[in-house]
């Protein structure tokens, strides 16, 4: 999100003097909501899942979807992503391939996946 209010500062009359200006860097932080069914509709509980950066580093571990199906990560800072699968249940394969997801500046809503 770009600041758009101009930022005040004085050139000190020593040019020996350095002039040091600093800003908070402010972004918003958005929400990953994720839906994991089986072939039939049925919601799936148990299903674990990390999530990495784009440096492939795992950012948030051992999530895990509730009794409806669901997993929901908040404060998620802009950025790639990807869902991982880890566990999966009985009755139940992995899936290998990870799932990109993308947070954008400024996102105030949060994405929802279905799986």
């Amino acid at each position: 999100m770009l600041d758009e209010t101009p930022i005040k500062f004085e050139v000190p009359l020593d040019p020996k003097k350095p002039v040091v200006i600093s800003q908070k860097n402010l972004y918003e932080t958005s929400a990953l909501e994720v839906m994991k069914e089986g072939e039939d509709g049925e919601k799936l509980q148990g299903v674990r899942f990390e999530v990495r950066d784009q440096n492939d580093e795992v950012v948030r571990k051992d999530l895990t979807t509730d009794e409806d199906g669901k997993l929901f990560v908040d404060n998620l800072k802009p950025g790639k992503y990807q869902l991982v699968e880890t566990e999966s249940i009985d009755g139940y394969e992995k899936k290998n391939k990870p799932y990109p997801f993308t947070i954008e500046v400024a996102q105030k809503k949060h994405q929802q996946r279905s799986k």
